[in-house]
């Protein structure tokens, strides 16, 4: 099963970082946010990194490993 690895836009300009459920840390960027997340998910080596922004617009930013279409491990 792969990692739901979050960033997410907080009103205050500010970005957290999210592992499932759990609170990893803030950033006060989101390209640092976004970094941080990709280093934990090549560490992990099966994850999905993801953009939740303010508007509601949530974007998939990378799948590291290989991860099929709804987080499962693909066959190769």
């Amino acid at each position: 099963m792969a990692w739901f690895l979050r960033v997410h836009e907080l009103h205050d300009g500010t970005f957290e970082c999210r592992r499932g459920r759990e609170h990893v840390d803030g950033h006060g960027d989101a390209d640092a946010a976004v970094a941080h997340m990709l280093d934990l998910a090549d560490d992990l080596g099966l994850a999905i990194v993801f953009m939740h922004r303010l508007d509601g617009t949530v974007s998939e930013l990378a799948r590291v490993g290989t991860v099929g279409q709804h987080g499962e491990p693909s066959a190769s």
